[in-house]
C-alpha cells in the first residue's frame, strides 16, 4: 500500500500474540479442540503483527491476550514488556477472581506499566463474569473509566461452558453501567439481541471481530446477517458508529481484508475513521 493511503489513523482493535517459542503450541492445540478451519491465518507472533501493520497501514494493534490462572501473571508482564517495547502495541491484561493479589493494587500497577484495559475470555478462563471477587477490578474500571473487554459467545460449534454466553456478562452490565464495555464478536453476533443491548446499556461498545470480517476465515457459528453490508451499514447507524469497533482476531483473522470490507462500504468518511480506530483512540484517551 502506499503511503498516507488513509486519511485517518487505523487501529486494529483486538489481536492475540504469543511468545515466539510458543505461539505454534498454542494455536495448534487451541485449533484442534475448537475445531477451528482453517488453524489460523498468522503466525500469532509480535514480528507478524508488526508486518502486517506497515503492510496495511495500521497505526496501532490491541494485544487482547488473555491466561488461565497459573500463567496470568507471566502473560500479562510479557505483553506489557512487548508494547513497553513498540509502542505502536497497545496491551490488555487479564485478572482472574482467584488471583490472590489485592486486585486494585496490581490493577493501579498495571495501568502505571502501560494497561489500556482489561480483558476477561471468561469461557477459556473458566469463571462466572459476575464472582463476587472481581466487584473491586469493577469499582476501579468505574473510577478511573478503564475498560473491559468480554470475548461473548462461543468461540466454535464446540460448546464447553456457558461463561461467555450473554446470559452470564448482562448482570455486570446491569451492575456497573459505569464501567467502558467492549463486546467482542458483536455481542456474539444475534442482530436484535445486538439492538437491545445498544439501546439499554449506552456504557458498551461492539467489535467486529470474526462476526463482520472480510475473509470468512474461521467456520462460521455468527448469525449470516452480518455477511451482506446493507445490513452491516444499517446496524451501524442503528447502534451509532461512535460505539463500533474494528478488530480482526489476528492470528484467526486477517485485518487487511477486513479494513478493505469497511473501506467499500457505503459509510460517511467520518464514520469509516470513527470505527476503524477513532472510537478506540478515545475510549483509551490517545490522541489521533
Amino acid at each position: 500500500m502506499s503511503k498516507n493511503k488513509y486519511h485517518f489513523p487505523i487501529v486494529d482493535g483486538h489481536t492475540h500474540v504469543y511468545k515466539d517459542h510458543v505461539a505454534n503450541k498454542i494455536i495448534g492445540p487451541f485449533s484442534d479442540f475448537y475445531q477451528l478451519e482453517p488453524v489460523a491465518i498468522g503466525k500469532g507472533i509480535v514480528s507478524d503483527v508488526l508486518q502486517n501493520m506497515k503492510k496495511y497501514q495500521i497505526r496501532y494493534t490491541v494485544l487482547a491476550n488473555f491466561a488461565s490462572l497459573k500463567s496470568i501473571l507471566d502473560v500479562n508482564e510479557w505483553t506489557l514488556s512487548v508494547a513497553d517495547n513498540n509502542p505502536q502495541l497497545l496491551p490488555l491484561v487479564s485478572v482472574h477472581p482467584e488471583m490472590t493479589h489485592d486486585m486494585t493494587g496490581i490493577l493501579e500497577y498495571y495501568i502505571q506499566k502501560g494497561a489500556k484495559g482489561i480483558k476477561m475470555h471468561t469461557g477459556i478462563q473458566l469463571f462466572e463474569p459476575n464472582d463476587h471477587r472481581l466487584k473491586p477490578v469493577y469499582r476501579f474500571c468505574g473510577k478511573h473509566h478503564n475498560h473491559v473487554t468480554f470475548h461473548c459467545g462461543e468461540t466454535s460449534n464446540v460448546h464447553v461452558n456457558d461463561f461467555a454466553n450473554m446470559s452470564h456478562i448482562y448482570p455486570v452490565l446491569e451492575a456497573y453501567q459505569d464501567v467502558p464495555v467492549i463486546l467482542a464478536h458483536m455481542a456474539a453476533g444475534k442482530p436484535d439481541e445486538v439492538y437491545q443491548i445498544a439501546e439499554q446499556y449506552k456504557n458498551v461498545y461492539f467489535d467486529t471481530s470474526i462476526t463482520i470480517t472480510g475473509q470468512h476465515c474461521i467456520k462460521r457459528i455468527h448469525d449470516n446477517f452480518w455477511e451482506n453490508d446493507k445490513n452491516v451499514e444499517t446496524a451501524f447507524h442503528e447502534i451509532g458508529c461512535n460505539r463500533i469497533i474494528f478488530g480482526s482476531d489476528y492470528p484467526f483473522g486477517n485485518p487487511g481484508s477486513d479494513i478493505r470490507r469497511f473501506m467499500n462500504m457505503d459509510l460517511t468518511d467520518d464514520d469509516k475513521s470513527k470505527i476503524l480506530g477513532g472510537n478506540v483512540l478515545t475510549l483509551y484517551g490517545i490522541e489521533s
